[in-house]
């Protein structure tokens, strides 16, 4: 797998344009520098990864884990721009992360992710649906 990494790398600093497809978000944040997101075989979103990353979700994103997910939104939906429920798990867009941390400090069984918003951020949010794996 690495020598195909290594090739497709030669051909892109010769100025090649290479049509990857992919459902490693990871990959094609990477790896491309412009990209198509398609449903169903129709195009919803076209342009560059982090020009995506930006205007689809444009600040961090807060992961929950533990607790009542309706319990805790009640708590942090003031300070949220968007708010998913997904199982036991909320994912906060926040625009000030702080303001959600201070909401949630002192409560027992939480753990606490923040992190850059990537593109399967903005992949759900265009689809509003996860990616099978």
């Amino acid at each position: 797998m690495d020598a195909i990494w290594e090739r497709l790398r030669l051909l892109l600093a010769r100025g090649k344009t290479i049509l990857l497809t992919t459902h490693f978000m990871e990959e094609a944040e990477r790896l491309c520098d412009r990209l198509c997101v398609l449903e169903n075989g129709r195009k919803i979103s076209e342009g560059k990864p982090h020009t995506l990353i930006d205007e689809q979700i444009g600040c961090d994103v807060i992961e929950i884990y533990g607790g009542n997910p309706h319990e805790l939104l009640a708590l942090i939906k003031p300070y949220a721009r968007r708010i998913e429920v997904s199982d036991e798990t909320l994912f906060c867009y926040a625009p000030d992360p702080e303001q959600v941390r201070v909401r949630l400090r002192g409560r027992a069984g939480l753990r606490i992710l923040q992190r850059p918003p990537n593109l399967e951020d903005v992949f759900l949010r265009l689809t509003g649906r996860e990616m099978e794996k």
